[in-house]
């Protein structure tokens, strides 16, 4: 049996680190015309984009390489009698391609590239988005310079984060103006990381004769061991509103 995003990410409302309270008010904050189109870059079940459809009567789009999330998002838009409000494509998204000012928002919460790196990813959105459009935005980043040890521990780069002022400069330079932060706490983190390595231990323990299993298992605690040991300290996330000026 095949291990899913599902699987991964089972007891959790959403697919990153932050929690309904914040995606409400991030959703809530922005202003859109009726029928404003929206897109989510690795949207999973869907539940940011169902969101944007409830609030604001959304049509959107939804990309992620994971089939069976998209079973979930389609199922969660069908049992809100909106299917026709949603279209999905189960692709890579490096190369995903939209014509210009084809959306009023854009949603890209720590998910994967367009292109081949942060930037083309906000460049991507800011030919996307028209003027005076929405991109609601979620990112990491070092609060400070990550140790050497959790870099080896976690096989990280140093460069897979900035800090947080390079990180917006991006977002400036892809010709938006942020307008609203949200940062994620410590308790949302914990709740985020310990679901998902609880996850990993219960698959595992279906799975006791699987050695690539247990194998994933020993790296995932590894991970685990040095987030609660480094990564709480020097990695944050946050949400952001951000303007297509």
């Amino acid at each position: 049996m095949t291990r899913t995003d599902i699987d991964h990410y089972d007891g959790l409302a959403f697919w990153g680190p932050y929690d309904e309270a914040m995606i409400d008010s991030l959703v809530r904050s922005i202003h859109v015309p009726e029928d404003a189109r929206a897109l989510d870059i690795g949207c999973g079940d869907g539940a940011v984009l169902l969101r944007l459809a409830l609030e604001h009567d959304a049509l959107v789009l939804g990309v992620d390489r994971s089939e069976a999330a998209l079973v979930l998002a389609r199922h969660a838009f069908a049992q809100e009698g909106l299917e026709d409000r949603a279209a999905w494509f189960a692709q890579d998204a490096g190369g995903f391609q939209l014509a210009p000012d084809a959306l009023e928002i854009g949603v890209w919460l720590g998910g994967p590239f367009v292109g081949d790196s942060h930037a083309s990813t906000l460049q991507a959105f800011g030919t996307w988005i028209k003027p005076g459009g929405w991109m609601l935005l979620g990112q990491g980043y070092w609060i400070t310079p990550p140790p050497a040890a959790y870099l080896e521990a976690t096989s990280m780069p140093a460069d897979t984060l900035d800090d947080e002022a390079t990180m917006l400069a991006a977002v400036t330079d892809a010709g938006f103006e942020v307008t609203s932060r949200l940062e994620s706490s410590r308790a949302v983190w914990d709740h985020f990381e310990g679901t998902i390595h609880a996850n990993h231990e219960a698959y595992a323990a279906a799975h006791p004769d699987d050695a690539d299993v247990q194998a994933m298992l020993a790296s995932k605690q590894t991970w685990h061991d040095a987030q609660q040991r480094w990564g709480r300290d020097v990695m944050g996330f946050a949400l952001y509103t951000a303007r297509m000026l």
